[in-house]
């Protein structure tokens, strides 16, 4: 297991599309393409001569019993997972799973409790939740002047598959051996932790929802609303509200079959945000710049706000950034570095200085606005604030609850769009 010093070691349990955009993001984030496995050896042979893997191994045990494997990365089929992760955890090695983390929520229950026994870290490969753009839209969102009270998050995803007949045909996000969730665990993963993150990572009260599936065996589709409990297939389109205790309502959507979007909005009694791009930003047509827009009042005329276009620009992408925290996850090191000044935990700090952090926009007259996040000696402590209240017992962020809710809330809407839409609750501890 690694000791906390120098790069890690990466293996990959798959020679998944995926992951070769993830392999570039772990060497530009300073660590090792270590090692590749396959089901068989040529396929690992070949994707770890093309993505520059020291070694290439025929089986996934044997990548797990190579010591000098210090952690992994597991895009296998989300059914796959679970199983691979117990595996590697007994293996002690640190993981990085992709989204769904699991079929349900049971399954991530039983990863953490293996991963806390063992001394594993891990976190889920959400790469959006690692842009430093969103440190920018809590700050927004605590102005009470200018956005108010948060009231309402609405988030979206999708991309038009079912017009394609070689993705209805044979493309494995509609295979319910391997995929069972459909678009609400490939896309809908998405949407519900960006209504999490806007909602300060308050557990929902309960959900309701309606899809519709599709199921391949028949080429056919049932509908939540017309079938009832008749329903069979993988969601194709969902649709869900989302109750909070605070009053916050969350909405999502997620399709297979409508044109691409990825959108949120998030509502407060004064201002709103929106975010345009949330999964892949490109705010200028480069992936190191990531934009939002805030509508903010206008006392002249409260039907027209203001608008402010603001763009943050960060040298490392949000796929890059997304496996630097990893490392320093793994490391042992703080997720962010808590200020030299305050020696609290990260709760507590970021609740009680939240308001004391000076805001880096105070001019909002202007219609656009650039932010060099890697220039902002308090990007640190906006991002604290950004996961106060989704912490471990280290007082540092944890990504296994953020998981774990983000699975819960995906199993209640699931249950829900396959009983007639019936209200269901969100069960974050069995």
């Amino acid at each position: 297991m690694h000791k906390g010093e120098g790069p890690l070691r990466w293996g990959f349990v798959s020679t998944a599309r995926i992951g070769v955009k993830n392999s570039q993001a772990v060497k530009a984030a300073g660590d090792i393409c270590y090692a590749v496995a396959s089901r068989s050896l040529p396929p690992a042979q070949e994707f770890a001569r093309e993505n520059g893997f020291e070694k290439a191994y025929g089986s996934y045990e044997e990548l797990l019993a190579d010591p000098l494997v210090d952690a992994i990365y597991l895009p296998t089929p989300t059914t796959h997972r679970s199983s691979f992760a117990l595996e590697a955890i007994h293996a002690c090695k640190h993981m990085v799973i992709d989204k769904p983390v699991c079929s349900n929520a049971d399954e991530v229950r039983a990863i953490m409790e293996a991963a806390d026994r063992k001394g594993v870290k891990w976190m889920d490969g959400v790469h959006n939740m690692h842009n430093p753009r969103l440190a920018y839209v809590r700050e927004i969102m605590r102005d009470e002047v200018k956005f108010g009270a948060l009231r309402y998050i609405h988030a979206t995803m999708s991309f038009g598959g079912m017009h394609d007949p070689s993705f209805v045909r044979s493309n494995i996000r509609l295979d319910p051996l391997l995929e069972p969730l459909g678009a609400l665990g490939d896309l809908g993963w998405y949407t519900i932790r960006m209504i999490l993150v806007a909602a300060s990572f308050e557990i929902p009260l309960c959900v309701s929802s309606t899809a519709t599936f599709y199921d391949r065996a028949t080429d056919s589709r049932t509908y939540t609303m017309l079938d009832g409990e008749d329903v069979r297939g993988v969601i194709e389109t969902c649709s869900a509200q989302i109750v909070f205790p605070s009053g916050v309502l969350g909405t999502m959507t997620c399709s297979f079959d409508t044109s691409h979007r990825s959108a949120v909005d998030i509502q407060g009694t004064k201002g709103r945000i929106h975010i345009p791009d949330f999964s892949s930003p490109s705010a200028t047509g480069s992936v190191n710049e990531s934009g939002f827009i805030f509508f903010h009042p206008n006392e002249k005329d409260t039907r027209r706000p203001y608008q402010t276009q603001v763009i943050v620009k960060h040298a490392k992408d949000q796929h890059q950034l997304l496996w630097r925290h990893a490392h320093r996850l793994i490391s042992g090191a703080p997720f962010f570095p808590p200020s030299s000044s305050s020696s609290c935990s990260l709760s507590s700090a970021a609740s009680s200085s939240s308001s004391s952090i000076p805001p880096i926009i105070t001019d909002w007259t202007l219609p656009e606005i650039h932010i060099d996040s890697d220039s902002d000696p308090l990007l640190s402590q906006r991002q604290s604030h950004l996961f106060s209240n989704i912490s471990d017992n280290d007082h540092d962020v944890s990504f296994p609850r953020m998981a774990l809710l983000t699975q819960a809330v995906s199993d209640a809407i699931e249950k829900s769009a396959r009983t007639g839409g019936a209200t269901t609750k969100v069960i974050m501890h069995a």
